[in-house]
């Protein structure tokens, strides 16, 4: 564990330079100890598997001249009764073969020693050696050869007269049978162990041997002929087990020397390794000692100074300066890196500090205009359903034109600030692609209708389903082009098309191809790379003709771009403009649509008139929301700040809460969190909590969400959105958006 903790700290860069220097030595050498070390242990149990080998075949040794005795009539038991005997069965697991074969007098007595044999050869690892000569030589003279003995031995059964009746014949035989096929799988052995044997010498010997028993056996086997003719003499048994037990001798005493002289050349490749790995070690060992001594200590000491610099210790003393070598040269270099690091620090200290401000003052300037632009967009959306002259009401449609321009301006610099902060961040999930492009076309019906200009939609069937993907910003895109589009072209028609290229799939995404095309003034192609530039037009004039602060495509392209997306512009003068945008979209489960909810569906579900708190410490921003949700009939309870919210709250229950952020004594977030505690403490259902605010950064709307808001409203608010709230379309309508979004 200590050698992984060590490993661990060299990772996490936490070890001195010469530690490190050791530990890297040792680690280059450790493959190599391993891997002698590996081979050690294996020699080792080739060694042991081998020395249980040779203790088998010395046992077997031992146990053959009792077997061939048993072959000729002798009694086991009268030879192997030692304790020696038994225990060396009992080390081989052929305690139990053994004591069969002793106990054994009679005719089943030398089969009993084969089985014997055969148990000692498995429990010995003969019959398991990798090695094919020792293997098949193995097979000869523990399987093959015992084999063929036991079934000689029943040939001593057969008289002259085996064939005079017709079960001695059947049984006569039957041991003929067992001989030759014992036989047969004796030769296939031997010529097995010839063939994987490379001594000719020892190839001889066996090719030898084989022969001489294959001879005995054909002898024996034509003595059968004379035998079932009742002329011939009984077999020759003791030939034939004299034969296989030279056989025997010869195979064993090859397969003892092979077994030795392998363990034997182990045990040396065994010196050899131990050797090596001992080097190995010792090498490492005292190359980590000179490395640790001769170069740790100047090179840890600059590390040091530059391991305080990178946590920021900027007053650190850069030792060894002086020094003309290497480590000199290293000193200089960290001390380069201190006055580059102080020089960014400052440069960083000024670049929040002016960061900070700029935040700031956006935040205010944003608040304080979006309060007083709340009473003018509320009050003129209010006033829009009420009984007007036609004056009146151009009037009013004026004020609401004027705020919206007022108000996207404002949220145009607020999303220049966040791409220059890298604060804009998109927001992935499933909407209805169809709806959304569809939906950022219809808000600009009225404006084209009054223009005279023709709008005209063609949106595709692939366009159907669910997508994933920032639907508020694609559709902030959409508009945006669109708004242009009717603002430059004073007569003639804006087409929108939109259709997804499922053949430009590019990871795993479809890509929605979208086309916004104008008859309007146009510009020169030239100009075009510069059109997305921040504060740019075709023409300063249009400026001063059309408004408008060049921001908009800028902000576009930036948000096309963020979506890995493209938008790219052509034009002629005179001849009108054409935008095409692509957005790689991720194709989803179909979604469910949501339900269109009215105002006198609301009032049908409703018992009784809903319960609204308005906490708000602004009056205009109160009589705002007092005049548009008179037409609803609701029960309005308003509180100037977040202290009054609490008490009224706590001593009646709500519909709806709406909820101002900045309020004096006690803050919109602070009033939130101690709602929720009430609703806890008392386990009371859950209540509605609406941001009713002009905060709209993403930073505010998520404090809110974390403070245990429900949803986030922007200011300046219109009838149609503060309704859809009421109603219980915020999670869908109003959660997350900015204020432009929620407008347009």
């Amino acid at each position: 564990m200590a050698l992984f903790g060590e490993i661990f700290r060299f990772i996490n860069g936490r070890m001195s330079i010469g530690a490190r220097l050791v530990l890297l030595t040792i680690l280059f050498a450790a493959p190599i100890v391993v891997l002698q070390t590996w081979i050690v242990v294996q020699n080792s149990r080739e060694i042991d598997f081998l020395n249980r080998e040779l203790d088998g075949a010395a046992y077997l040794a031992d146990l053959w001249p009792v077997f061939v005795d048993t072959t000729r009539g002798a009694r086991a038991g009268d030879r192997l009764l030692g304790e020696e005997s038994r225990v060396g069965a009992d080390r081989f697991h052929a305690a139990s073969e053994w004591t069969r074969f002793v106990a054994t007098s009679d005719r089943d007595a030398v089969p009993a020693g084969a089985v014997l044999i055969a148990r000692v050869a498995d429990g010995s690892n003969l019959t398991l050696d990798r090695d094919l000569r020792r293997f098949y030589l193995s097979d000869v003279a523990t399987v093959g050869l015992p084999n063929l003995m036991a079934a000689t031995s029943r040939l001593a059964e057969i008289r002259a007269d085996s064939y005079k009746t017709p079960a001695r014949a059947k049984r006569a035989t039957a041991i003929y049978q067992r001989v030759e096929t014992a036989a047969e799988e004796l030769d296939s052995a031997f010529t097995k162990a010839i063939r994987d044997n490379p001594s000719p010498v020892m190839r001889g010997a066996l090719i030898r041997e084989r022969d001489a028993v294959a001879t005995a056996v054909k002898k024996t086997l034509r003595d059968r002929a004379a035998i079932e003719e009742g002329s011939g003499a009984p077999p020759d048994v003791d030939g034939l087990l004299s034969v296989s037990d030279h056989a025997w001798r010869a195979s064993h005493e090859e397969l003892s020397t092979l077994l030795r002289r392998e363990r034997d050349r182990l045990a040396r490749t065994l010196v050899l390794n131990l050797l090596g790995v001992t080097v190995s070690v010792v090498a490492a060992l005292a190359l980590a000692f000179a490395i640790h001594r001769g170069v740790t200590q100047r090179i840890s000491a600059i590390l040091g100074a530059m391991s305080r610099l990178l946590r920021g210790d900027l007053q650190v003393e850069v030792p060894h300066l002086d020094d003309r070598n290497e480590t000199g040269s290293l000193a200089h270099t960290v001390l380069a890196l201190k006055e580059s690091l102080v020089a960014r620090a400052r440069l960083e200290e000024a670049s929040i500090a002016a960061a900070r401000a700029k935040t700031e003052f956006l935040g205010n300037i944003s608040h304080e205009i979006r309060t007083p632009l709340n009473g003018v967009v509320g009050v003129a959306s209010a006033l829009v359903h009420t009984q007007l002259t036609a004056d009146q009401r151009a009037m009013v449609d004026l004020i609401c034109a004027s705020g919206q321009t007022v108000e996207r301006l404002l949220a145009d610099v607020l999303d220049i600030s966040k791409i220059e902060s890298g604060g804009l961040q998109l927001e992935l999930a499933p909407f209805d692609l169809k709806q959304v492009v569809a939906d950022a076309v219809r808000l600009f019906s009225a404006r084209a209708a009054e223009k005279g200009v023709a709008l005209v939609l063609e949106l595709d069937d692939s366009l159907d389903g669910a997508f994933e993907g920032d639907a508020i910003r694609l559709g902030q895109v959409l508009s945006n082009l669109v708004s242009n589009a009717i603002k430059f072209t004073d007569h003639g028609v804006v087409t929108v098309t939109a259709t997804v290229n499922l053949s430009g799939v590019r990871g795993g995404c479809s890509e929605l191809v979208a086309f916004v095309r104008d008859t309007g003034l146009g510009f020169d192609e030239a100009l075009g790379p510069y059109l997305f530039e921040r504060f740019t037009q075709a023409d300063s004039s249009i400026s001063r003709r059309y408004g408008g602060s060049g921001l908009g495509l800028s902000i576009c392209k930036a948000i096309i771009d963020m979506m890995g997306g493209d938008i790219r512009v052509e034009s002629a003068i005179g001849k009108g403009s054409e935008f095409r945008v692509t957005v790689p979209l991720r194709r989803m489960a179909r979604a469910k649509g949501a339900d269109e909810t009215t105002a006198d569906s609301f009032e049908d579900a409703q018992a009784r008139p809903p319960r609204i708190l308005l906490v708000e410490d602004h009056e205009v921003n109160r009589a705002v929301v007092d005049l548009l949700l008179a037409p609803l009939g609701v029960e309005l309870v308003m509180a100037h700040d977040g202290q009054e919210g609490v008490r009224r709250f706590e001593e009646a229950s709500f519909d709806l809460v709406l909820m101002d952020i900045q309020m004096p004594v006690m803050d919109g977030l602070a009033a939130t969190r101690r709602m929720r505690d009430l609703e806890r403490e008392r386990a009371a259902p859950r209540t509605r909590i609406v941001m009713l605010t002009a905060n709209v950064s993403p930073e505010h709307q998520l404090v809110a969400m974390a403070a245990g808001a429900d949803a986030h409203l922007a200011k300046p608010i219109n009838r149609e959105r503060l309704w859809d709230v009421v109603m219980g379309q915020d999670a869908g309508e109003a959660r997350g958006r900015s204020a432009n979004d929620l407008l347009h």
